[in-house]
């Protein structure tokens, strides 16, 4: 009868010992996940940030400065007394639209659209 009590006991230690090893892993796992899915948040957000601040300084810049090297012909459009700016990416997928009119005294703002940011790698 004491022998049946050590093996079981031997059982069961080696059972506890694969349940903890795989819940350890299960934390591993969903850490690992959303320090990964932190990291690209926060890159996305940096990114989004730096678009509000080149959209700032373009309203920041009409009329005349302008000459900044960062709005030229590709981005900048004028029409009369209405500026745009249009920035891309890479691929030509819209990221920031800002529509902008000058009446002489001061700058209104027409239309701000910042678009999504997609990730390399991201499914669409």
């Amino acid at each position: 009868m004491l022998r049946n009590k050590r093996g079981v006991a031997i059982e069961t230690a080696v059972f506890m010992m694969v349940v903890i090893f795989a819940m350890c892993t299960l934390i591993l796992t969903v850490t690992l996940f959303s320090r990964h899915h932190t990291l690209e948040s926060n890159d996305a957000f940096a990114e989004q940030v730096s678009l509000d601040d080149l959209g700032e300084d373009f309203i920041k810049g009409i009329p005349e400065g302008l000459t900044d090297p960062r709005f030229n012909e590709n981005n900048v459009r004028i029409n009369g007394n209405e500026y745009t700016l249009t920035v891309r990416d890479p691929d030509g997928k819209v990221l920031l639209n800002v529509v902008a009119e000058w009446d002489g005294a001061h700058v209104e703002i027409k239309r701000w659209s910042r678009f999504e940011i997609h990730q390399a790698g991201e499914n669409e």
